[in-house]
């Protein structure tokens, strides 16, 4: 995205919210919005914080952010990822963790395209001695 169009964007967005001309759920649409949120504290938190954020809207265009933020089955979706990755015994952070280690420590990592399974990219780490050291 061009730097100027960015910022067109984020004057719109800003503009938007000074002048309250934002997208309001109807009631029913509120209310499944709601019980996603209370599945997970914090995004309700991290979605308030994004929404009033003209900088945060603008760079949502690309990614349909905006829209996301508004449609319970992502934002049910979202609340479970977040639930999961904070359970330390879940295999998505086990997964993660070893992942962070195995960067730490110095390895090299295959990109490969989901859909083909083509590898796209190679990335290599160096590691530190710290982070090569077997954890307890």
């Amino acid at each position: 995205m061009v730097p100027l169009q960015y910022l067109r964007r984020v004057v719109a967005e800003n503009r938007r919210l000074l002048e309250g001309d934002i997208e309001q759920p109807g009631p029913e649409l509120a209310a499944a919005i709601e019980a996603a949120l209370d599945l997970w504290p914090p995004l309700r938190e991290e979605r308030a914080r994004q929404l009033a954020d003209p900088w945060w809207r603008a760079l949502s265009y690309d990614w349909d952010g905006i829209a996301k933020y508004h449609n319970p089955v992502f934002l049910r979706g979202r609340a479970e990822s977040y639930k999961r990755h904070a359970d330390p015994f879940s295999p998505e952070s086990i997964n993660a963790r070893l992942f962070l280690e195995a960067l730490k420590a110095g390895a090299t990592f295959e990109v490969t395209e989901i859909a083909t399974g083509e590898v796209v990219d190679t990335i290599t780490t160096e590691g530190s001695r710290p982070g090569s050291a077997p954890r307890n």
